[in-house]
């Protein structure tokens, strides 16, 4: 009877330890863009970070209403606090967005020009890139877009329907 007790104490403690945030202190990031491209490649949004400026611009590409042309429309989405920086880095970082594989990559061969890309930028200068084309890091993702939810108010990375 003690040896259970002790050990749903430890898996208790266990799962309450997996939740925890932890702090990132890595080399600053000053730039974040998350860019998703639409079926065929023809519209994409991207959601631009800027961490100096403490700034969101939302890029859209695609198609007139009439359909005669595409357009670039850019936005300034929202404005953050550095508090609220900290808090999304941080989140960001414990759900596991900065150790993304370089390429993700789906079983079937699909070609419908859908796909995604991650970038990162680091104040050193370095830059670190993640694509996926029709495959993502659904369980990343979805903690991810979570974080993004709280501070910007959408989730802006590809989530799962399930996880939402």
């Amino acid at each position: 009877m003690k040896k259970k007790i002790l050990l749903i104490a430890l898996l208790i403690l266990s799962l309450v330890g997996c939740s925890k945030i932890k702090e990132y202190k890595g080399t600053p990031i000053d730039k974040l863009s998350f860019k998703s491209t639409n079926y065929m490649g023809g519209m994409y949004t991207t959601y631009g970070f800027d961490f100096n400026e403490n700034t969101i611009n939302r890029i859209k590409y695609g198609p007139t209403p009439g359909l005669e042309e595409y357009k670039t429309e850019t936005i300034l989405f929202k404005t953050f606090t550095d508090e609220e920086e900290k808090i999304l880095i941080d989140k960001l970082y414990t759900c596991g967005l900065f150790k993304l594989k370089d390429e993700y990559k789906p079983n079937d061969l699909i070609i419908d020009g859908g796909g995604w890309v991650l970038t990162i930028e680091y104040s050193d200068g370095s830059v670190k890139t993640s694509i996926g084309d029709n495959a993502y890091p659904e369980k990343i993702f979805a903690k991810a877009a979570n974080a993004f939810r709280e501070i910007c108010g959408t989730g802006i990375v590809w989530e799962p329907y399930y996880y939402r």
